[in-house]
């Protein structure tokens, strides 16, 4: 991901939704349409937990936490319509997606996907 900083919500998004475009795309190719659309609004609502509820400032702040068990809290309790298994495959799917094809990688957030 870019290294500028965002002063706002607006930017942060500005920064984050084309790459889930770039993912919609991805898993339109690769799953079947019910499949990539869940999947890309889970990561829809991924972004906005990251830009308005942790009022993310640059995309290398995105902590293991915020990736895995903050945001499948905040979702299960707002949302509720995926267990935290299915948050945590959709999620390590994107940061790999990110990673293997975008050339973006969140070293702690990938290792932490990791069978230890």
């Amino acid at each position: 991901m870019e290294k500028e900083i965002f002063t706002n919500d607006s930017e942060c998004r500005k920064c984050l939704e084309p790459l889930q475009r770039e993912f919609e795309g991805y898993l339109a190719r690769n799953f079947s349409p019910r499949t990539a659309r869940k999947q890309t609004t889970i990561i829809g609502l991924f972004i906005e937990f990251l830009c308005f509820d942790c009022a993310l400032k640059n995309s290398d702040e995105i902590t293991v936490g915020m990736a895995n068990s903050y945001f499948r809290r905040w979702y299960v309790s707002k949302i509720g319509d995926a267990t935290e298994s299915e948050l945590k495959t959709v999620i390590k799917k994107f940061f790999v997606f990110l990673d293997q094809e975008m050339g973006i990688r969140n070293e702690k957030v990938l290792c932490s996907f990791k069978r230890k």
